[in-house]
């Protein structure tokens, strides 16, 4: 392994650790230095606390219904059943009467019955497991992304929540209140999801299909162009979003979704509301991917527009202003939308650039919208050509 190896799996505390042993063992024990024999006794030292490590993320609010393994690129969507307890169990029982009863009752407890993320990293342990997260709540922030897309329409009712387990707060909030001299104690409810995001197997191939579930587990770990980074982004704020409690933080949050894919590169702030507004109502309108009910253009626009005034009373204003029911929904759905825009076009014009999307934006502005499906696409397809 080379300098330019350990870069991405090995922590600075790793680096230096092999460091000082590596001084202790070449310098001040023999009180003398060769560099270079030094530096290659380093890099050894270093691999020596590099290893294989496959993590098991439980997840709250996500279930697997009948299909016991699914795959999101090198990521991997078990149902851990009591079968691979066991096989879990067997396998690493020890003489150890109390660290056996300890892994029993988790495995049992914690594991049985929910839905895991598996993640293989190689790398030190400190590094790999901040990789292994990363890619785990990659992976979380798409399915939160994929149900903004199946139910925007009960973006509101916070229902489902998707995260890894042991980064959920407290189940229950408890607090009480007074009322002539009499004490209440209400059952108040806290952050854990009331129900799970089901995943069928039929529902999952659909996935695939429709929300370009292969073509994301390619980049979604490791992005190379600013295309895809934009999309990363877009994906993390809309999970970040539908994860939130709070309508007016995860109003906002929806919105910085929308400006990851559509300010990205945009070094002007002049017209940049335009820009959104713009850039949402029109790609809604003709990108290919269908839709279960396109709006009209204009009638569009001027919601995103009413939508973002609302953005900027929220975050001039503060805590306080009022989001109803159907400027969540609607963001929700829109910006979910957004984001299949993007794939789509980097799925069929191969894009790589975000300002590819401004300029066949700026193609569209003039084109005439029709309820047509051909038309819409003739129109789109023409657009494309002149970027």
């Amino acid at each position: 392994m080379t300098w330019d190896d350990v870069a991405g799996v090995a922590s600075l505390d790793t680096i230096f650790s092999a460091f000082s042993d590596s001084i202790d063992e070449h310098f001040i024990a023999q009180n003398k230095f060769d560099f270079d024999f030094f530096t290659s006794t380093w890099i050894e030292k270093i691999n020596s606390k590099l290893h294989k490590y496959r993590f098991y993320f439980p997840v709250q609010g996500l279930m697997l219904k009948d299909s016991l393994h699914e795959e999101f690129g090198d990521v991997s969507i078990v149902l851990f059943d009591k079968k691979l307890a066991d096989r879990f169990f067997d396998e690493n029982k020890s003489n150890n009467y109390q660290w056996t009863e300890y892994l029993h009752s988790t495995l049992h407890k914690k594991f049985i019955g929910k839905t895991v993320l598996v993640v293989s990293v190689f790398g030190c342990r400190d590094l790999s497991e901040l990789v292994a997260r990363e890619k785990a709540n990659s992976v979380i922030s798409y399915f939160r992304f994929i149900f903004c897309v199946l139910h925007h329409d009960r973006a509101q009712e916070g229902l489902v929540k998707i995260s890894i387990e042991n980064e959920w707060p407290e189940n229950n909030s408890d607090f009480f209140y007074v009322e002539s001299d009499c004490i209440f104690l209400p059952n108040h409810r806290g952050a854990a999801p009331l129900f799970a995001f089901d995943i069928y197997s039929r529902n999952f191939s659909d996935i695939k299909k429709n929300g370009y579930l292969n073509e994301i587990s390619d980049f979604i770990f490791h992005p190379l162009n600013n295309y895809e980074k934009a999309v990363k982004s877009a994906i993390y704020w809309i999970g970040e979003a539908q994860n939130d409690f709070k309508l007016d933080s995860a109003f906002v949050k929806y919105w910085i979704s929308i400006e990851s894919l559509l300010t990205t590169g945009l070094h002007s702030q002049n017209g940049i509301t335009r820009n959104l507004v713009d850039g949402m109502s029109i790609l809604i309108c003709y990108c290919g991917h269908e839709f279960s009910d396109r709006p009209d253009v204009r009638w569009l626009s001027k919601r995103i527009n009413a939508l973002y005034d609302l953005r900027s009373k929220i975050v001039h204003e503060g805590h306080g202003v009022q989001i109803n029911y159907n400027d969540l929904s609607d963001l929700c759905k829109y910006s979910s939308w957004l984001i299949l825009c993007f794939l789509w076009l980097r799925s069929n014009f191969n894009y790589t650039e975000c300002k590819q999307v401004r300029k066949l934006v700026e193609n569209l502005k003039g084109a005439d919208f029709s309820e047509d499906f051909e038309i819409r696409t003739r129109s789109l397809l023409r657009a494309a050509q002149g970027n």
